[in-house]
């Protein structure tokens, strides 16, 4: 009996040593994830609705060259989508005086914009810096040749199915600008068919008046 326990030994010893082995086999994982990302970058078009803008028209006078009425009401309307929840844009002008574009929208508040308008001749036709500044200040007929003032009136549509609300205006220098929340607008500014009062007479030339309009992101 002694010779066959001693046998037995060796193999039961070698059962233990092999058994911690298996003790360290990891369970597999049964689930994974993985995460798509999109990355939705920073969206503005702004355009000029050619179609419903009216951008030419002929002018009228009395007999005695103090009045001045235009044949048709002007305007011009711009587009605009965004989906910026912070986004800016501004509305500035310009006319052609003493040879250079200047600012040509002013007025006391968002609501009450004048816009004006240049003889973009040579020589006796062309407007001068001053004729400019003096009609943005107190009109004196004899100091703002070639140039006259109308007044312009905005009308903003936003388009509630997109998410547009009505943007909050804030008058600056040299125009307006606009905070809107994403969505797409429509903005029409409207030309009135008679001057400002003392910024039209005999001291404008005849030719061609123009201004510039020009609607633009502002925010980064």
């Amino acid at each position: 009996m002694k010779t066959k326990i001693v046998k037995l030994l060796p193999a039961a010893l070698a059962l233990m040593l092999i058994s911690p082995a298996f003790a360290e086999v990891v369970a597999g994982s049964n689930t994974a994830t993985s995460t798509q990302q999109i990355t939705v970058p920073k969206f503005i078009n702004i355009t000029h609705d050619t179609a419903n803008s009216v951008e030419q028209c002929n002018a009228g006078f009395n007999a005695t060259y103090d009045e001045i009425t235009l044949d048709k009401a002007m305007n011009t309307k711009f587009h605009v989508v965004t989906n910026n929840p912070d986004e800016a844009i501004k509305l500035t002008a310009t006319c052609l005086a003493g040879g250079n574009q200047v600012n040509a929208i002013y007025g006391a508040d968002e609501n009450n914009l004048r816009l004006v308008f240049t003889n973009n001749g040579t020589d006796s036709r062309a407007a001068t810096e001053s004729a400019v500044t003096n009609i943005m200040g107190t009109p004196a007929k004899a100091q703002n040749a070639n140039a006259i003032a109308f007044a312009i009136t905005a009308a903003i549509t936003p388009d509630a199915t997109s998410g547009a609300t009505d943007p909050s205006p804030t008058k600056e220098a040299d125009g307006v600008k606009y905070t809107l929340v994403n969505g797409a607008y429509d903005f029409n500014y409207s030309v009135a068919t008679t001057a400002i009062a003392d910024t039209f007479s005999t001291h404008d030339t005849d030719g061609i008046y123009k201004a510039t309009l020009t609607l633009s992101q502002v925010s980064p």
